[in-house]
């Protein structure tokens, strides 16, 4: 079962390697009859999941029992922006580390300039953050930095929750300093953002379809043998991947550019009085904040009512 985008690709891989495809078209209306019950059964609130809860339907209504999925691939291969974006950071901003104060300041003044010209809540602390791996990563997988949850929680819930999580010290112990730049970003690509939000978004999805989803890439075997093999000067591991099969993939599909799995939430949430509640909030208003944190907040709040009228 695969998404409308791209089918012309489908049918020349089918045709190349004699498999057979279902396709399944998920519009807004199929959308709308199922995003209440999508919400209820997240084990908690998620910005994912719904992309994989639709596949395993559809493969459920095909008759399937079995998925196999490409997760963990991005982490073991270094398929991430995170990658090349996290080092290249931390080297254009490595003086700056030791000039806290200033990063400081210049985070504050982001904050105060953004009042009046929007720019990306990211850029406004990118001093500040691009310190460490751990710190690096941190800014770049976060959905809400700390001084935007101050614009839509309680400031003290939001200290009091940031010093008991010691996010970024965690982050940092789970990092092997020794390790190359690739097998630290890998280390927390799949210690944080794979384990935590992509492996159990997938869990739920798929056994509420009653699908069992194997993940044959997330593997201590495979991690450890491929992080042996020794790369050339901008080598891909995931073009060796792509030619390795008995019949290589064409090269318009190797060197296709990489495209998230995504549903086209932004254009349908809108409309949906559980996922609308993000209007109310006079920072989360504005046109240019990402969807993905409008839709965060709407889920929270939607599952948080449920709760207390249940």
């Amino acid at each position: 079962p695969l998404w409308s985008r791209g089918l012309g690709d489908v049918y020349k891989r089918q045709n190349l390697f004699n498999t057979s495809h279902t396709t399944e078209i998920i519009d807004k209306d199929l959308f709308e009859a199922n995003i209440s019950h999508i919400l209820n059964i997240m084990d908690q609130p998620s910005v994912d999941g719904i992309n994989t809860w639709f596949v395993s339907q559809a493969a459920k209504n095909i008759g399937l029992k079995v998925m196999l999925s490409g997760l963990g691939g991005d982490e073991l291969l270094g398929g991430y922006s995170s990658f090349y974006k996290i080092p290249r950071a931390i080297n254009f901003f490595k003086y700056f580390k030791y000039m806290p104060k200033f990063s400081d300041m210049t985070e504050y003044m982001g904050i105060k300039l953004n009042n009046y010209i929007f720019m990306n809540p990211k850029y406004v602390s990118l001093l500040k953050y691009s310190k460490s791996f751990s710190s690096s990563y941190f800014i770049y997988r976060a959905l809400f930095l700390p001084w935007e949850l101050k614009e839509i929680l309680d400031p003290d819930l939001i200290e009091d929750g940031i010093k008991s999580l010691n996010l970024i010290e965690v982050m940092q112990d789970k990092i092997d300093t020794s390790s190359s730049k690739k097998s630290i970003i890998s280390s927390l690509e799949s210690a944080f953002y794979m384990r935590n939000q992509l492996l159990r978004d997938s869990d739920w999805a798929s056994m509420d379809n009653s699908i069992e989803l194997r993940t044959p890439l997330v593997d201590i075997d495979l991690l450890k043998t491929v992080s042996r093999i020794p790369l050339k000067n901008n080598q891909s591991l995931k073009k060796m991947l792509a030619m390795s099969t008995f019949k290589p993939l064409p090269s318009n599909i190797v060197n296709k550019r990489k495209t998230g799995f995504s549903t086209p939430i932004e254009k349908w949430m809108n409309q949906n009085p559980n996922l609308s509640s993000w209007k109310k909030n006079d920072y989360l208003s504005n046109k240019n904040i990402s969807w993905s944190k409008k839709y965060g907040f709407s889920v929270n709040s939607y599952r948080d009512f449920n709760k207390k009228n249940a």
